[in-house]
């Protein structure tokens, strides 16, 4: 505690990394479904939704406003394409490029 008391912020930044260490592996995840690791494909887009949807909330809240906008493209994308349909899983590579892009660059916090 008197590590908190001497830093405020460093309680948040632990949570951060945390929140990062997290969202690498979501993104990975998501690298293995659009990637086709799946058979299903209504699956693989509730579930590229669902992740989606969770890593930009936790970018909102932990102050990565860069990272919800990626993550909130992403979700948008996959539920269109869900209740479109046409676009296929390999139509959402480049915003989970972009996603892992701006991940990969706030990591090091």
């Amino acid at each position: 505690m008197a590590r908190d008391k001497a830093d405020p912020g460093a309680r948040l930044r632990e949570l951060q990394r945390g929140f990062l260490e997290r969202t690498d592996g979501e993104i990975a995840e998501l690298e293995s479904l659009y990637a086709g690791e799946t058979l299903d494909r209504a699956e693989a887009l509730a579930s590229i939704e669902r992740i989606a949807h969770r890593i930009a909330g936790g970018g909102g809240t932990f102050g990565f406003p860069e990272l919800s906008t990626a993550a909130e493209a992403l979700e948008q994308a996959a539920g269109r394409a869900q209740s479109e349909g046409g676009k296929t899983l390999e139509d959402l590579a480049p915003l989970v490029v972009e996603l892992r892009r701006v991940h990969d660059a706030l990591s090091p916090v």
